[in-house]
């Protein structure tokens, strides 16, 4: 976390909670004034060559998404715009192994959920676990196949309310 001179704060989250090198990540982001409410902010993540591999912009409240892919051995950063000022901000480090969960809606009825892993022997047995509220929603078992896999989740299954997606490997 990061701060403007004038009190802007700007954290960043990998969805799924990491970055993997060579996995195509998710990522929000969430910016802040120092009354600690959401500001509207643009920018970009850039790698050390100040090439830009990715762009974002604030949706509502201060907090948005973007994608990128890292790569193995590139530092990036980011660098974000409020007001007419522009500052740089460290990005989530990238990891060399591990896995990346991605959770897309298919439509209103479906949710895909793909897990990714890279650099990591292990089974390639996973468990997607989900609960709301601390009820047990859903467990599902999959197979990866060359490190990736999916499941289908109907979205009638999970309460109103946030629900809790976590994935056990073999271990």
């Amino acid at each position: 976390q990061n701060s403007f001179q004038d009190n802007v704060s700007v954290r960043f989250f990998p969805e799924g909670g990491q970055l993997v090198q060579n996995l195509k990540s998710r990522v929000a982001f969430q910016a802040t004034g120092k009354d600690g409410k959401g500001i509207d902010i643009s920018g970009y993540i850039r790698n050390e060559e100040g090439d830009t591999v990715s762009q974002f912009s604030t949706l509502k409240f201060g907090i948005g998404s973007f994608s990128f892919t890292p790569l193995p051995g590139v530092r990036y950063e980011a660098v974000v715009s409020y007001l007419g000022k522009h500052s740089r901000h460290p990005i989530p480090v990238v990891h060399a192994n591990g896995y990346v969960l991605n959770v897309n809606a298919l439509n209103n009825a479906k949710l895909h959920v793909v897990i990714s892993r890279a650099g990591i022997e292990a089974t390639d047995t996973m468990v997607l676990f989900i609960h709301t509220r601390n009820r047990i929603k859903l467990v599902q078992a999959t197979t990866l196949k060359d490190g990736v896999g999916g499941f289908l989740i109907d979205r009638n299954k999970l309460d109103e309310g946030i629900s809790h997606f976590t994935v056990f490997n073999g271990k």
